[in-house]
């Protein structure tokens, strides 16, 4: 049934190599996209005895120090930004994480935790030598325990090996992002990263009942726990979730599981107006209540560059402003008529809209495979755009009403420089802007800075939805934190690591 058109590792290397300052594989007399740290902190530099320590910590299989096996722990993956570590260490257990710390804490060592190294405010890698120490050989799934729907695991897990043991045993894990073959979940605490689905199942932050996090001085702090209430003082987890490692290592997950949905429902509509899609998404929730699991848009030129650049063919007869993809979901014992049920209620539902100009047209997904379809349409833009020239990529979050008048606004401040495309999570008043350029300039990126974080403090939003702070954007981190709220995030730094050695230069 169809609205609209038819379808569809050598040791002796450490002697040899030097510490050198951080650098931009860009030119370095340019700012590109951010103020580096000038100079590098009072730490210790990585000896030969350091190297021998973590040898006999984690094993020749967990100490890294060829140059060039240590290429991807150095660079961002976007591949704009690399570090010098000389050392990347690979603990296998919380035992061997603890020990590491403790050996950098005596020597005064700064460390970067790293999980699968794909963030975009360059979070995660090294500004100077900084040993990286990566969780990915910390990637045992403890157990899934059905009669409290928890899952725990290791922080190395990859996103997508905990969904997919979740989904054997009728749960999922309330997460859902595009990386998510090779982001750890250590690391999307760490930044408390949102995803798809927040409208549905909240921020990962909701969804995390307990951590076990290594703290600067190896202390194993066991903040795990697997019910849902528990009113005994400080919520100490809650300060490690979106720390972005700068106050401790999580070592270990305990994740809130919903139920694998027995059915869902998935359609991309088109609208004449971004307020028309505002209306359609509270109409959304109204009808469709706690089923309803995404709400997703984007505008023309978002939906463009993906038709460009890829071999889709556009699942509607002419262009229209704005599209959103929806999706509900459903659970109940018969897949079969739960299907059927939804299908009838969503299509009654669009041709509501239909009737009363809410929206333009519409398709929906007859299978999986159509759906996939749609979705792909949502989740290629950042790839496509990438593949249409250089990409600088913003992540906020605005009052809903407010979230196009962003792009609008930067579209006005960069016209006849890049082309700015608008795409996001709606449901959740997260849009993500990514501005095209033929080659990264100091005069494109001081037109965007600060001009869209002021915008987006002006409205009273955050300068980062999901993908975090990192050194990327610290200078303009007083624009969401106010007031004392930056002094006591620095105390807590102080308290929780106070030699600066957990990711420095980053956050705060």
């Amino acid at each position: 049934f169809l609205f609209g058109s038819s379808w569809l590792d050598t040791r002796s290397m450490l002697a040899r190599r030097s510490v050198r300052p951080f650098f931009s594989l860009l030119p370095s007399s340019s700012r590109l996209f951010f103020h580096t740290p000038k100079e590098r902190g009072q730490y210790a530099t990585v000896q030969d005895r350091d190297a021998s320590a973590f040898d006999a910590i984690l094993g020749r299989h967990g100490v890294i120090c060829d140059e060039h096996d240590l290429k991807p722990y150095n660079e961002d993956w976007q591949g704009i930004h690399a570090g010098h570590a000389k050392l990347a260490l690979l603990p296998a257990s919380v035992e061997e994480l603890s020990a590491v710390m403790k050996h950098c804490s005596t020597r005064n060592i700064a460390v970067v935790p790293q999980g699968g190294n794909t963030g975009l405010v360059v979070g995660s890698i090294p500004m100077f030598d900084e040993v990286v120490i990566n969780t990915k050989r910390m990637n045992k799934i403890i157990e899934l325990d059905s009669a409290s729907a928890t899952l725990t695991a290791e922080a190395g897990v990859i996103l997508e090996t905990a969904e997919a043991y979740a989904n054997e045993k009728g749960m999922r894990v309330p997460l859902d992002l595009g990386a998510k073959g090779s982001c750890t979940i250590g690391g999307n605490a760490a930044t408390n990263a949102g995803g798809l689905h927040v409208v549905k199942y909240g921020s990962f932050r909701s969804n995390i009942l307990g951590l076990e996090v290594v703290t600067a001085d190896g202390t194993i702090l066991d903040l795990t726990s697997t019910v849902k209430k528990d009113n005994t003082g400080y919520d100490l987890k809650q300060l490690f979730i979106g720390s972005e490692g700068t106050l401790g290592v999580i070592s270990k997950l305990n994740i809130a599981c919903w139920p694998k949905p027995s059915t869902k429902s998935v359609v991309m509509l088109a609208c004449s107006t971004f307020e028309k899609v505002l209306d359609t998404l509270n109409q959304s929730k109204i009808n469709f209540g706690s089923s309803l699991s995404a709400f997703e848009f984007l505008d023309v030129r978002a939906r463009q560059l993906v038709l460009d650049h890829t071999a889709e063919r556009d699942f509607f007869d002419q262009s229209h402003p704005f599209y959103a993809v929806v999706e509900v979901e459903s659970n109940g014992n018969n897949a079969e008529e739960d299907n059927r049920r939804l299908y009838d209620e969503h299509t009654n539902f669009l041709s509501l809209l239909l009737d009363s100009d809410t929206i333009a047209d519409a398709v929906v997904a007859n299978n999986e495979a159509e759906a996939r379809k749609i979705w792909s349409a949502r989740e290629r833009v950042a790839e496509c755009a990438a593949k249409a020239g250089k990409v600088y990529k913003y992540d906020v979050s605005v009052p809903t009403r407010h979230m196009y008048n962003l792009v609008v606004d930067v579209r006005k401040k960069l016209e006849g420089h890049a082309s700015v495309v608008g795409y996001g999570h709606v449901g959740d008043s997260n849009v993500h802007l990514n501005v095209i350029v033929p080659s990264f300039s100091d005069e494109v990126l001081n037109l965007l800075e600060p001009f869209i974080y002021d915008r987006v403090a002006q409205h009273g939003g955050s300068i980062s939805a999901e993908h975090g702070i990192g050194a990327w954007k610290k200078e303009y981190l007083h624009l969401s934190k106010r007031g004392m709220a930056l002094e006591y995030m620095r105390k807590m730094k102080a308290a929780f690591d106070p030699e600066c050695i957990l990711n420095p230069y980053k956050v705060i």
